[in-house]
């Protein structure tokens, strides 16, 4: 089993005045290579068999936490860009009989989170809140058995995966920096792009 990655944030300002530019950014890269097989030979019967449970849990944050921040352009961004392969081989051979049978478990979840909370005041005449995932997914199963008179092999991947991005603003007070409710841009925006193989 994976340990749980460790949470990777930027924020916990309290007051920040900047004549140009505020931005803080949370970047994560979890790249994952999992890889295993059973395999045996027998002049009478072979049997092999193989469990992996691999569990990933990691929170990326880039959040303003009841802090004022004074400034021409605030930027927030989390991202998470991943990568995780799995490949499982089942193989067997013997005279009389061949069984063979693998699993793996993968339990994957990432929170990615940026914006501002908890009363925070924002002054700035661009306000840039943004979250984003690239998550790769990669799953190769085989099976190969033989025997005299009979062969089974199996290989099963169970996926469950949970990706959680978010882009707030939540009870906070923004403006622009002449104190006046209003702005020149202000954007909040989420994404995720996965891609499973």
């Amino acid at each position: 089993m994976a340990p749980d990655l460790p949470t990777t944030s930027a924020g916990k300002l309290t007051s920040v005045t900047s004549k140009n530019n505020v931005k803080l950014d949370a970047n994560s890269t979890s790249s994952l290579f999992l890889t295993t097989g059973t395999g045996g030979g027998a002049g009478v019967a072979s049997i092999g068999a193989s469990v992996n449970v691999i569990s990933i849990d990691k929170t990326v944050e880039s959040v303003i936490d009841n802090s004022t921040v004074k400034t021409a352009t605030i930027k927030t961004n989390a991202q998470a860009s991943d990568t995780f392969d799995t490949i499982a081989a089942a193989g067997n051979g013997a005279g009389t009989i061949a069984a063979n049978g693998l699993v793996f478990v993968n339990t994957i979840t990432s929170k990615v989170k940026s914006g501002a909370k908890n009363n925070s005041k924002l002054k700035a005449n661009n306000i840039n809140i943004t979250s984003s995932t690239t998550p790769k997914y990669l799953q190769v199963t085989g099976q190969a058995a033989g025997a005299g008179l009979g062969g089974i092999g199996a290989s099963v991947i169970v996926n469950n995966i949970n990706y959680e991005v978010q882009s707030f603003v939540e009870n906070s007070d923004v403006k622009n920096t002449d104190g006046i409710s209003a702005y020149n841009e202000m954007k909040v925006s989420a994404e995720a792009n996965n891609q499973y193989n």
